[in-house]
């Protein structure tokens, strides 16, 4: 069972069809339902209406779906079944269509009944529009889902007679939560009497002072509330829809961006998992909505999917495999050493870049604070044991940290101080207790976040400045720690080596007399710095940043031989949660396999640790991926 969502949600903005896309996009939908018309809208035309026209070549919209890494669940392709003269031609377009982009069902009622046909007449009418339209829906293999909407449709009873007029395979249900329950029906009865026909979901909400107001007054609605808000019970729904062995689309019919997100955080309840088991979560839920090799839960495997972790395993395993090979030429070619060693991010940053976007974490951060944090706290011994795991065995190399969504704008002070810091220190500290370093690659400008970063132990940060005020920067954080950067880009690439010079110059006589100053841009080196720019830097650096004999014995920034050694076990228990379903570095714990396994003749133990040894490998595998 998949969500998608119906791109009324961006009607309010007065956006065009590719801008509906996108949006849903960067939301984190997967799944999108088009509203479809014949021939040429003015509104539309123009940029200001989110419908499409059947008149546009169907494989340019199937490639601005796959531009955005979208599928269609169906077609909004609404007509009057009971005027067969206008419906007949109009649903054989929009089935054509369907097939062209890969929708796997248009989405119709019946229309308004003409008070001048009488109720028996009009199953009669409505059955020759449909054994029409189907004639060639069964050609192209589209259903048709019938939507309570109207009059006859609103009621169970009168769905599921226009649903089985013909015998029809390709002739289904698309039932509507909201539409059934502001009809005045049971939604939960609703769905359970139409399970056995269904193709599509609206999974609509209705606010309770919409329900209030219209509840059996009316046939439905156009949009509802975000999911959540309103008066349908999802968990509910769910039920019934696994129960049934349901494996669709639940598409969203809301009127905002902001209750489309709402809505997709609660139908998915990818939190609960998440904070549950988050290595589980990464395989079931986030690998295949990455990957269109993968299959998702609910579906069934296929070669493609198993040949997916094979040749990510393998192509994993020459990854690393290359390190080794690669820093020896660094070494005998370039006459240089490793810079990083292993990799770090912020559970903050995760969430906003890999699994939520950050248009979805920003609105997430706003509704469902609570939910982020405790996501947060979940990643955080997760994340912490992949950086422990590939730190610098000699203490020599810090481990990198891009930091990018934490500081001021993308995020309030608020949120800084209670999610952000508190699940990113514990990480810093463990490391340190270790007695490693972290080059904090401070992406921005961090600069009213500074006396936040001076409470972590002395020597435990290398502060790489981007856009800040290396000065600033130097004034609260150069007694306790390394700064490095500062050099902007923009002059590597497009200043002269006299201009590159001058700003070494000022850079090295503002933060570096006293020593602990490594010189660098901000914040990579990229791939338009001239030559001649980088040697300039370079030499200069070398001719005039030099510090005397005893400034160099005397140096005290880097890491104290003791502090491996000073680790109590506050550190470490700072980085477990209240509860861990499944601890970090493997993904099914020995103690679950066991009870599934005949009794063992030998050494349990022996086994336990010769399958946790192999479960790392998994585990190294997810978290990696998402990590890189």
């Amino acid at each position: 069972m998949e969500i998608g969502l119906n791109l009324e949600f961006i009607r309010c903005e007065d956006k065009p069809f590719a801008a509906g896309l996108e949006r849903a996009a960067q939301l984190g939908y997967r799944f999108v339902e088009p509203v479809v018309h014949n021939g040429r809208e003015l509104l539309s035309e123009a940029g200001y209406f989110h419908s499409v026209s059947m008149e546009e070549e169907p494989l340019e919209i199937r490639e601005l779906l796959d531009r955005y890494g979208l599928r269609a669940s169906g077609l909004s392709a609404h007509c009057p079944l009971m005027r067969p003269a206008i419906s007949v031609p109009y649903l054989q377009k929009p089935i054509r269509f369907a097939a062209a982009i890969g929708a796997p069902v248009i989405n119709t009622d019946e229309g308004i009944r003409p008070a001048w046909l009488p109720l028996e007449e009009a199953f009669g009418v409505m059955r020759y529009t449909l054994t029409s339209a189907l004639r060639v829906a069964e050609r192209y293999r589209i259903y048709i889902g019938i939507e309570p909407h109207q009059s006859i449709s609103c009621k169970t009873e009168g769905l599921l007679r226009i649903a089985t007029l013909v015998d029809s395979e390709f002739l289904k249900v698309n039932y509507d939560t909201g539409n059934a329950y502001l009809a005045g029906e049971d939604p939960y009865a609703g769905l359970e009497a139409v399970a056995g026909r269904l193709v599509h979901v609206h999974a609509k909400d209705i606010t309770v002072q919409h329900a209030e107001a219209e509840r059996g007054e009316v046939t439905g609605t156009p949009v509802g509330c975000a999911c959540g808000d309103g008066v349908i019970d999802w968990t509910r729904v769910a039920a019934i829809l696994r129960g049934h062995g349901f494996e669709g689309v639940l598409s969203v019919e809301c009127g905002t961006p902001q209750q489309a997100a709402r809505s997709l955080a609660h139908l998915q309840e990818e939190y609960d998992e998440l904070i549950e088991d988050p290595t589980r979560f990464l395989y079931d839920v986030w690998l295949p909505r990455v990957s269109t090799e993968v299959s998702a839960r609910g579906q069934c495997t296929s070669y493609r999917n198993n040949l997916s972790f094979v040749k990510g395993g393998m192509a994993m395993l020459s990854y690393f495999s290359a390190f080794g090979s690669q820093l020896e030429r660094l070494r005998t070619e370039c006459g240089t050493v490793s810079a990083i060693s292993g990799m770090l991010k912020a559970p903050l940053d995760i969430r906003g870049e890999k699994l939520r976007g950050y248009l979805g974490l920003a609105i997430d951060l706003k509704d469902v604070p609570e939910k982020v944090l405790a996501a947060c706290q979940a990643l955080m011994p997760h994340l912490a044991h992949v950086a422990i795991s590939g730190l610098d065995p000699n203490r020599q190399i810090p481990i990198p940290i891009w930091m990018h969504r934490g500081c001021v704008p993308f995020i309030s002070r608020d949120h800084f101080e209670t999610i952000y810091w508190p699940t990113l220190k514990p990480v810093f500290e463990a490391i340190w207790a270790r007695g490693n370093q972290v080059l904090m690659c401070a992406e921005g400008n961090w600069a009213a976040l500074l006396e936040r970063f001076a409470e972590l132990p002395a020597g435990s940060i290398i502060y790489h400045i981007d856009r800040g005020d290396i000065a600033a920067a130097h004034k609260v954080l150069g007694r306790k720690f390394f700064l490095s950067g500062g050099i902007p880009n923009a002059l590597l690439a497009y200043g002269t080596p006299e201009a590159v010079r001058a700003e070494c110059r000022r850079v090295i006589d503002a933060v570096a007399c006293d020593g602990g100053y490594i010189m660098d841009a901000s914040p990579i080196l990229q791939n338009d710095a001239s030559v001649e720019n980088v040697r300039a830097m370079t030499e200069f650096t070398r001719e005039y940043g030099v510090y005397g004999l005893a400034r160099s014995q005397g140096d005290t920034h880097g890491p104290g031989p003791a502090a491996a050694q000073n680790c109590d076990g506050k550190a470490a228990s700072s980085l477990q949660p209240r509860r861990m379903a499944v601890k970090p570095g493997v993904c099914i714990p020995w103690e679950a396999k066991l009870k599934e396994l005949p009794p063992i003749s030998g050494n349990p133990e022996l086994v336990g640790k010769i399958w946790e040894d192999i479960e790392a490998f998994a585990y190294l595998y997810i978290w990696h991926t998402l990590v890189g």
